[in-house]
């Protein structure tokens, strides 16, 4: 929601601030999360490990593979667009 409000907008001034609000709230539920279960062990056997590794290996394909042409054509804002072509002059 962060994302595409910044992209709407003029400015991504607006959807920092969402982002940051998102994230105290995270930050707010996992210190609850932690003080509930502070003395709670947490053991990850082998066989969930290895039912997330495909959800893992696809992730990391599919963002290794993403073309920086492809997400630049769909940025409709004029400073998001300048950054990235700066980005990409640098490289």
């Amino acid at each position: 929601i962060c994302l595409l409000t910044g992209l709407m907008a003029k400015s991504f001034w607006f959807s920092y601030v969402l982002f940051l609000i998102f994230l105290g709230g995270v930050l707010v539920l996992f210190i609850y999360v932690t003080s509930l279960a502070s003395n709670e062990m947490f053991s990850l056997s082998m066989k969930t490990a290895i039912s997330f590794m495909p959800i893992f290996i696809s992730f990391m394909s599919t963002s290794w593979f993403m073309d920086k042409s492809y997400i630049s054509s769909f940025i409709q804002n004029n400073e998001m667009q300048t950054m990235i072509n700066l980005h990409m002059f640098t490289e």
